[in-house]
């Protein structure tokens, strides 16, 4: 999403498709949330991303949940049809 340097339409209804058929996310609200991450990503571009990647390495996650999070970026990257560049997290 963010590391192409553009937030493509398609990206933001998968992310509202993806929550709205899972409960976990019944108790977020995710339009606020996604304003939020989108106007962080365009204020701060890039180190946004990587702040947020570090914030997700630093939690303790199983491998359930760590998975999860690979197939939904695999997801987001296959919606978009950009691949452009690597992000290195570094602890």
């Amino acid at each position: 999403m963010a590391c192409d340097g553009d937030i493509a339409p398609k990206e933001l209804e998968f992310i509202r498709s993806y929550v709205s058929n899972n409960e976990l996310f019944s108790v977020v609200d995710v339009e606020n949330k996604l304003n939020e991450y989108v106007a962080d990503i365009n204020q701060q571009g890039i180190s946004f991303l990587n702040d947020y990647l570090k914030d997700i390495a630093n939690m303790s996650l199983t491998e359930t949940q760590e998975l999860n999070i690979v197939r939904i970026a695999i997801q987001m990257i296959e919606v978009d049809n950009k691949c452009e560049s690597v992000v290195e997290i570094t602890s």
